[in-house]
């Protein structure tokens, strides 16, 4: 069962842009026939506060993990 999960920045993407890309995601894990589609977790977090280089800069970052001790399906 892979969980997807998007963290970004308050300013880089807008919702309906975000939902595309989860969506994006979600079908593209689907295809490869390795993870049922009901057990694939996709899901983004924006975040307001936050600072990178002690700045104010702009980031996405995307996690992906499989836990251990699942079925395939």
């Amino acid at each position: 069962m892979p969980h997807c999960i998007i963290e970004y920045s308050e300013n880089v993407i807008n919702a309906f842009i975000i939902i595309s890309l989860l969506k994006v995601i979600h079908d593209t894990l689907a295809s490869s026939l390795v993870f049922g589609k009901k057990n694939i977790k996709v899901r983004a977090i924006k975040y307001n506060d936050y600072l990178v280089n002690n700045n104010k800069e702009d980031f996405i970052h995307l996690q992906v993990a499989i836990l251990a001790g699942r079925n395939e399906r």
